[in-house]
């Protein structure tokens, strides 16, 4: 129902959780998938999941901030090509929660660089470098269509990255698919 046999997929935060469910996901249907954490152990783990499921894959070990471009061009090395780009990094570095107005600056823009900047560099860099037919996915939060009550950064990161998919979705058409799913709490 679901083939994708000899398409390449990047998914950066896919060391844990919903990226690696996705990176598995994508090599089922037939994907060689570039994985990207933080953690080499996590990634170690997805790999193998990759290519039980007899897919290829790639490890780029990295804090995925400001290196999409890098990213995208070690795919092309390896693959020759890039079909699909899942922006799914995000969380938070912080554990703690509060009411927005009392949220240190310095941790909102830490928010906001994690869950929308990343999202953005990662949709920039893939654009450039896919062939028509590509997509782009986001993966966003139900948090981000919402009041979110002592998760505003957060909230406002993944609301910002809404309005994004909207306008990518847009500019990008027809060559290029931009969507965005999200998802409700994960454990």
């Amino acid at each position: 129902q679901f083939g994708l046999r000899g398409m390449v997929a990047v998914v950066t935060g896919s060391g844990q959780g919903i990226g690696r469910g996705i990176a598995w996901g994508l090599a089922d249907a037939g994907c060689d998938v570039v994985l990207n954490a933080r953690r080499e152990s996590d990634l170690t783990e997805t790999a193998r999941g990759v290519e039980e499921r007899g897919q290829k894959s790639f490890v780029f070990v990295a804090d995925i901030r400001d290196r999409s471009e890098e990213l995208a061009e070690l795919t092309l090395e390896q693959f020759g090509k890039l079909d699909i780009w899942v922006n799914n990094v995000g969380g938070s570095d912080e554990k703690m929660t509060r009411p927005l107005i009392e949220t240190p600056d310095e941790i909102f823009r830490s928010q906001l660089d994690l869950n929308l900047t990343t999202a953005f560099q990662g949709a920039k860099a893939a654009a450039k470098k896919m062939q028509e037919g590509g997509s782009i996915i986001n993966i966003a939060s139900g948090a981000g269509m919402r009041g979110s009550p002592f998760t505003g950064p957060y909230a406002a990161a993944k609301a910002g990255m809404l309005n994004m998919t909207e306008t990518l979705a847009i500019e990008l058409a027809p060559s290029i698919r931009v969507n965005a799913v999200s998802p409700g709490p994960v454990v």
